[in-house]
């Protein structure tokens, strides 16, 4: 077989990688965006597509904020949401005689409110774990288990501080904990690349 045949056949076989028997690329599903129905956090590839990412953040958000409400601000503003007990009656109007019954009574029915509204808040958290961890790979699922508080979070069903650590390595781009020795290794590398050009000049 001549060299001209060779390159004429692995231009061939080039050509029909990734295509059906039509000649059309074959859809990948690796490499689609994601929906509302097939997102995933994926290990691999969100860190070199920060855009997937992000699309996949909002189908979170939005699929959490439809099923668990207030708990959807860990995804949208990475924190947890603000509950603020009512305020306690001034001393004047709860020993008043004729009024005071009513106020304490008041502050009494809102405090519950309030102690009802965090509780039922730190079950749908709970819930929201469970859904944030169905939706990594397998591999996301390792690169946040190395992180040394795992355990604790996982004990705690903890949704923010899920959140946070596969947010932090689909940015970051590595399961291991970000550090300053990390950083400094990192920029001496980079440090021991640099080099002076021939057309450079010294000064």
């Amino acid at each position: 077989m001549s060299l001209r045949d060779l390159n004429a056949k692995a231009k061939k076989s080039r050509g029909a990688q990734g295509k059906n028997e039509n000649g059309k690329r074959k859809f990948s599903e690796s490499r689609s965006n994601p929906t509302e129905q097939n997102y995933k956090f994926d290990y691999s590839s969100n860190f070199r597509d920060i855009e997937k990412f992000s699309l996949s953040r909002r189908f979170l958000a939005s699929e959490v904020g439809k099923s668990f409400g207030e708990v959807a601000n860990i995804i949208e503003h990475w924190e947890h949401f603000q509950f603020f007990p009512p305020d306690y009656p001034e001393e004047d109007d709860g020993n008043d005689p004729d009024v005071g019954p009513r106020v304490r009574m008041e502050y009494s029915t809102e405090y519950s409110a309030f102690i009802k509204q965090k509780s039922a808040y730190e079950t749908k958290c709970a819930q929201v774990y469970h859904l944030i961890w169905s939706k990594c790979t397998t591999a996301m699922q390792n690169a946040v288990k190395e992180h040394a508080d795992f355990i604790a979070w996982d004990r705690r069903k903890d949704a923010l501080n899920l959140w946070l650590r596969i947010a932090e390595i689909a940015m970051n781009g590595t399961g291991a904990a970000e550090n300053d020795s990390k950083r400094i290794n990192e920029a001496k590398h980079r440090f021991d690349r640099v080099h002076q050009r021939q057309t450079e000049s010294v000064g």
